[in-house]
């Protein structure tokens, strides 16, 4: 395990500090719930995915996922404040359905398998 995971950089995260994930042009922001280090896991609840810099998909009301710490980075405070901002804004509401988040975990799994 730990050639997958030659260093943990979730190994910081603490409960509720915002993370991202990034996927080419997609970069997927979440709350962390709980680290599950036995796993090298984090439980995240997403909140927001931002396409291209410009599209923001309120993703609130989606499920939560628990994925591997080593895709996840910590975010600074003036990255996501803009983006909090403009989510705020939002009315609460369902993913906009041009965005299917298994999708995005799907693209993710496929180009990071060996470190699932």
């Amino acid at each position: 395990m730990g050639e997958i995971f030659p260093h943990i950089y979730g190994a910081n995260f603490k409960p509720n500090q915002i993370i991202c994930l990034e996927y080419f042009d997609e970069r997927l922001y979440g709350e962390v719930i709980q680290i599950i280090e036995q796993r090298q896991t984090c439980w995240v609840r997403p909140l927001m995915m931002v396409q291209q810099q410009v599209l923001l998909v309120d993703l609130r009301s989606s499920s939560d996922l628990v994925l591997p710490l080593c895709l996840f980075r910590e975010c600074f405070d003036t990255e996501i404040i803009p983006f909090l901002t403009q989510l705020n804004r939002l009315h609460p509401s369902k993913p906009s359905p041009s965005f299917d988040l298994n999708s995005f975990v799907q693209k993710v799994w496929q180009t990071n398998q060996d470190k699932f």
